[in-house]
């Protein structure tokens, strides 16, 4: 174009152009040239090898964009929490979000997508990888007892897979009879002695096993009490005393037609 001050360009196809801007008068010329580079929109690709089923998790996506008709494309990397597992929460940490090969670990179980997006002067593009990962289940064991000796107990658990299949659960009754058993529900079990006892559960799966203990308290067996009259002939009116053996940290109740005490005696 010539004479004007002004020039519109169009550029139907990318690559590197330049531009002069050519003046002048009677006294000669004077040229200004300036390097335009046209782009396209553009692209993002990258590869990850297939993680494992469970976590921790390192992951090391390679960025494989190519962007030959582009000026200038920057990367970046993102991770993204999109799904809980077990009451899990985020549990990604990335190093190097602005290399070509980052590094990822994750070590909460749930749903995750990795992002690697590509920026130019067109605006950008992402491309979005979706992985699960699972854990250990989780086990909740209901309190039990306390109980007395000789009595039958039987625990209750309540299990969580947590993304992957529950295997064979196993329990531990270190005192009791019997003392250990196989199966998510557990037997009647009878503790002989008095005492303090854990009672154990684990279940097995492809992440790893899940473990819950409770405590357990046998109590001893209590003693009878035995009672006696002081007079056990009495005149209308005249006062019962009655009398109890005394029994360590024992405590009493009496009644009878028309009384109650708490009194030993």
């Amino acid at each position: 174009s010539t004479g004007s001050p002004v020039l519109g360009v169009q550029f139907l196809a990318t690559g590197t152009y330049t531009i002069t801007d050519l003046t002048g008068n009677l006294c000669g010329l004077n040229s200004l040239s300036r390097t335009i580079c046209v782009e396209a929109p553009p692209h993002a690709h990258f590869s990850l090898a297939p993680p494992g089923t469970c976590v921790p998790q390192v992951l090391n996506p390679v960025n494989t964009s190519s962007n030959p008709n582009s000026c200038r494309t920057t990367y970046q990397w993102f991770t993204d929490f999109t799904s809980s597992i077990c009451n899990s929460t985020n549990g990604a940490a990335m190093t190097g979000a602005n290399t070509n090969t980052p590094q990822i670990t994750i070590s909460q179980a749930g749903g995750y997508n990795i992002r690697l997006r590509a920026t130019n002067s067109c605006g950008f593009v992402d491309s979005t990888m979706t992985i699960n990962l699972a854990a250990a289940p989780q086990l909740a064991l209901y309190p039990v007892g306390p109980i007395c000796e000789g009595d039958f107990v039987q625990p209750v658990v309540q299990p969580q897979a947590c993304g992957t299949p529950l295997g064979t659960f196993t329990w531990s009754f270190p005192g009791g009879t019997p003392v250990s058993s196989t199966g998510q529900n557990a037997p009647n079990v009878q503790y002989q002695t008095f005492g303090n006892y854990t009672v154990s559960v684990s279940a097995s799966s492809a992440c790893g096993p899940g473990n819950a203990n409770a405590p357990l308290i046998v109590n001893d067996t209590p003693p009878s009490a035995q009672a006696a009259a002081v007079d056990s002939t009495l005149c209308q009116g005249q006062t019962l005393n009655l009398l109890a053996n005394t029994i360590t940290n024992a405590t009493y109740q009496w009644s009878g037609p028309g009384f109650s005490s708490g009194l030993e005696d």
